[in-house]
């Protein structure tokens, strides 16, 4: 058998690996699954706020094209403000905007304060992955692993961030 160290809990007291104490510390941890789900959702709020910055600069530049022009001609019977429903959606645009923004904020704060707890290179791996979006390939030369080198400490990584999160 392989001998590992005797204070992990996936060991028995002789710091041999223990299967059956490896499934157990695994069923009450969290999943690696739900910590990269947590953790990409930093990438998923931004996304969101930028679409709906474009949304906004989109109905701005209609609104701006709808202004009226003072040409001294009669105008038709019927009443249509498209502009003020134009103004009415951008401020609801923009009431969604700073609530998005808001939310993006705490879950960077929680992302942050994760990786934080981390140790440095797991911290390092897992920010340049989830919050700079930096491919493994990257992360490898930058920190000058192999890839393969690079993903073992990736799944450690989040083995830890799931004992943390749990």
């Amino acid at each position: 058998m392989i001998q590992g160290n005797k204070n992990d809990a996936r060991t028995n007291g002789e710091g041999y690996v223990d299967p059956t104490a490896y499934e157990a510390v695994r069923r009450t941890e969290v999943s690696r699954y739900a910590v990269k789900k947590f953790l990409w959702g930093f990438l998923r709020a931004t996304r969101e706020l930028e679409r709906l910055d474009n949304e906004v600069k989109d109905l701005e530049e209609e609104r701006d094209m709808l202004s009226v022009k003072l040409d001294g001609m009669p105008r038709g019977s019927e009443i249509s403000d498209r502009t003020g429903n134009l103004a009415s959606k951008i401020a609801d645009m923009h009431m969604d905007a700073i609530t998005k923004r808001a939310e993006v904020w705490e879950r960077r704060k929680a992302i942050n304060d994760l990786i934080n707890s981390l140790n440095s290179i797991h911290r390092k791996i897992l920010y340049d992955h989830f919050i700079m979006n930096k491919t493994f390939e990257q992360i490898a030369v930058d920190i000058g692993y192999s890839f393969r080198h690079l993903m073992r400490l990736y799944n450690d990584a989040l083995d830890e961030a799931g004992r943390k999160m749990s």
